[in-house]
């Protein structure tokens, strides 16, 4: 550990020492951050055997006996200190730092670093380290700082330009903190930083419940005594699709079951992008492992085969691809892991090989976590930027994230601006809190950056098959949280892509959001064009029937022309259409309405624009329009412009 002694001084200005950090007075060695006392993160040489691990910390008094379940991805484990379980004194400081340095001393060891502390949230310090050139730079412009510092280069992103993977293990003459430090130094290094083990936050809370009803919801004591047809008009949806099997959609979690009889009809090949090669695969040490698979089964569950669920879109397709995974945990129920690099490849994988046009992603992280991301969630963020824009052959992706289940504001990714974040309802049409009708303690995240709603308590769900998974046989009739919200929500939106599987995201958003039933008896005043929103709910819950609905009969949109006109913004306010933007000054300007089958219900001609805008009034009375989806038609020239509005009397 000669090299944790040589850390760098001002480390010590970049992260202040938190109330959690163990410190001893009699201390004579001290780590330049503050660490945890109870675990420490162990990595090993591929091919090492568990026998073989299970000695390595046997000759660690101070470690609890080796089991499968401390074993992360990439081959690394979790080490755990006796003292945390037993109420001995934790130990100091030299002490861990000589545990870490006689681990590693063996062979087979990689490296053996603590855990830091920040606040209550620990990282595990991993010996990967990040490294995203400069647009134009080259990874040998760095050739010699890094052979300076003894790191090797294991890899590059496969998706992301210029990223490159660097090892800093117990061959480096360096801490990883320290590589990245200095590589960050370079003037052509846009960032480097370390890959560090984060939990990520599983929105998933369980009950037991053995209905559906958030597909067709009676409102019977079986239900929950909820409120009749407080569902998503599932079954009515039905009648115009069950989905189609050219749509796919990616589980973004820790697999899926590929296995089980429900599912398997509908099942693709899928990706672990936490570097353990299982394709998707779960872990089997918890029955937490059985989340991705319930996922997976609301979206896509194969419907009317005699046996178990249906999924909202059940002849939709859907695969695991593997992000997070959980670990051992002496404290408690076991823990969930995952790094920035895995989370940026799996969102990445899931559109350029997978060819996914939902991504549903049951996870998020808390704040304080996002800057211990490489680049501070740049690598995260720059997935997410590729696949919104690109994905789906350019017409963007559609990604699909749980809100959170802790009451605060919805958690990064979801919020970023173009997924769609996703609180969790009750069966009596309410947002999740403490006191619904449910009876369960705990409460979905809502704000102003919610997007819509969908059912998130007892909700029946594929299981692992087995003795594996949450319950003792394939299914689970207890699921919740907004992680059951969040592919309720994708299921959604693979009902609508299997009618108009050419809709673009900005199109998905509207189809998904003016569809929405307003419940809950919330204020929804904010208004976009996509309609009204609440804090609590976003646009509402969501309705399947009206957004299938709205999608079949949706008008193609002509592009406006390439002149410099775009940017035309239109919306409905008080009684009359209001126009602002894009429209040539005194040039003559006709305005028309169409409904959603394409007729023309009212012409406004020859108008002309001195301050582009204008504000156009509705028919009078005997001539009202109903409630509902329209588009305008701006025409002016040679230049069509066209806006959808929601018209709400």
């Amino acid at each position: 550990m000669k090299r944790i002694i040589r850390a760098l001084v001002f480390f010590a200005t970049l992260i202040p020492v938190w109330a959690m950090a163990q410190t001893a007075q009699s201390d004579g060695y001290q780590f330049p951050y503050p660490v945890a006392t109870d675990r420490i993160l162990i990595g090993y040489e591929p091919g090492t055997s568990t026998e073989r691990l299970a000695e390595i910390l046997a000759k660690e008094p101070v470690l609890l006996p080796f089991n499968v379940g401390m074993q992360a991805q990439e081959n690394m484990l979790i080490g755990w200190i006796v003292p945390a379980i037993t109420g001995v004194q934790a130990p100091t400081q030299e002490n861990l730092h000589l545990l870490l340095d006689r681990l590693e001393q063996a062979p087979e060891i990689r490296f053996a670093h603590p855990f830091i502390a920040t606040g209550n949230d620990l990282r595990g310090l991993t010996a990967r380290v990040v490294l995203k050139m400069k647009p134009g730079a080259s990874i040998s412009n760095v050739s010699s700082l890094l052979e300076d510092m003894s790191l090797l280069q294991t890899g590059k992103n496969a998706h992301l330009r210029d990223v490159y993977y660097l090892d800093a293990g117990k061959h480096a003459t360096v801490t990883p903190i320290q590589a990245a430090q200095a590589l960050q130094q370079h003037s052509l290094v846009a960032y480097a930083d370390v890959d560090y083990l984060l939990n990520p936050v599983v929105h998933s809370n369980d009950a037991l419940f053995n209905t559906q009803w958030s597909l067709h919801n009676t409102g019977s004591a079986q239900q929950g005594n909820g409120t009749p047809d407080a569902d998503m008009d599932v079954q009515e949806a039905w009648a115009l699709t069950r989905g189609d099997s050219s749509i796919r959609v990616a589980i973004i979690d820790c697999g899926i079951d590929t296995l089980h009889p429900d599912l398997m009809g509908n099942l693709l090949p899928g990706h672990d992008a936490t570097g353990g090669n299982s394709k998707g695969y779960p872990n089997t040490n918890f029955p937490s492992d059985g989340h991705g698979t319930s996922c997976a089964g609301i979206v896509a569950a194969k419907g009317e085969n005699s046996i178990g669920i249906s999924g909202v879109c059940p002849e939709c397709r859907v695969f695991p691809v593997k992000v997070f995974y959980y670990l051992f945990n002496p404290f408690g129920d076991p823990l969930p892991y995952a790094s920035g690099t895995a989370m940026a490849d799996a969102i990445s994988w899931a559109w350029q090989v997978g060819d996914a046009d939902v991504l549903s992603s049951s996870w998020g992280l808390f704040d304080n976590l996002l800057p211990l991301l490489p680049g501070g969630t740049t690598i995260v963020e720059d997935a997410i930027a590729m696949a919104l824009d690109s994905a789906r052959d350019g017409k963007g992706g559609l990604l699909f994230f749980s809100s959170g289940n802790d009451g605060g504001a919805p958690l990064w990714p979801g919020r970023i601006h173009g997924c769609f974040s996703i609180n969790a309802t009750t069966m009596c049409d309410e947002r999740k809190y403490p006191a619904s009708c449910d009876g369960q303690n705990w409460e979905g995240n809502w704000g102003d950056s919610l997007d819509v709603s969908a059912p998130g308590v007892l909700i029946s769900a594929t299981d692992m098959t087995g003795s594996n998974g949450y319950e003792p046989g394939d299914y689970t009739l207890e699921f919740g949280g907004t992680s059951a919200a969040c592919p309720n929500a994708a299921g959604v939106m693979g009902l609508v892509l299997s009618v108009r599987p050419d809709v673009t995201l900005e199109t998905a958003h509207f189809l998904l959001e003016s569809t929405c039933d307003k419940v809950g008896g919330y204020t929804y005043a904010a208004t976009t064009s996509s309609g009204t929103h609440s804090s609590e709910l976003g646009y509402g819950r969501l309705n399947a029937f009206a957004a299938v609905s709205a999608a079949q009969s949706l008008v193609e949109v002509r592009e406006p022309a390439a002149d410099g006109t775009s940017g035309l913004n239109a919306w409905y306010n008080a009684g009359a259409i209001e126009l602002k933007g894009s429209m040539k000054p005194s040039s003559p300007v006709q305005v028309t309405l169409y409904d959603l089958q394409g007729r023309a219900v009212f012409t406004w001609n020859k108008l002309h624009s001195h301050e582009q805008s204008y504000r156009l009034l509705l028919p009078h009375e005997g001539q009202e329009l109903c409630d509902g989806i329209y588009l305008v038609q701006v025409l002016q020239g040679a230049t069509i412009q066209c806006r959808k509005i929601l018209i709400n009397n």
